[in-house]
């Protein structure tokens, strides 16, 4: 497993993993860790740290599938 995604699952199971603000804060809290991390290293170019995001992002984006319910119906306001 990706040291990225050990990690979110790890505070997720912290947490009520139920409730999509915890899961927002918590993606959220990640994002911020890496552009700090990535920000204290001099030598990593832009399009470097672009990607480190936006694989942060990715996984953040295939775990929270696993709590969207594919086929949801949409509720369309009236």
């Amino acid at each position: 497993m990706d040291p990225i995604e050990k990690a979110i699952r790890g505070a997720l199971e912290k947490g009520d993993v139920e409730d999509s603000a915890f899961r927002r804060r918590i993606y959220a809290s990640a994002e911020q860790a890496l552009v700090r991390s990535l920000t204290a290293k001099p030598n990593t170019t832009a399009q470097e740290q672009a990607a480190r995001i936006q694989h942060l992002r990715s996984i953040a984006a295939n775990i929270e599938g696993e709590f969207t319910p594919v086929d949801a119906p949409s509720i369309a306001p009236q």
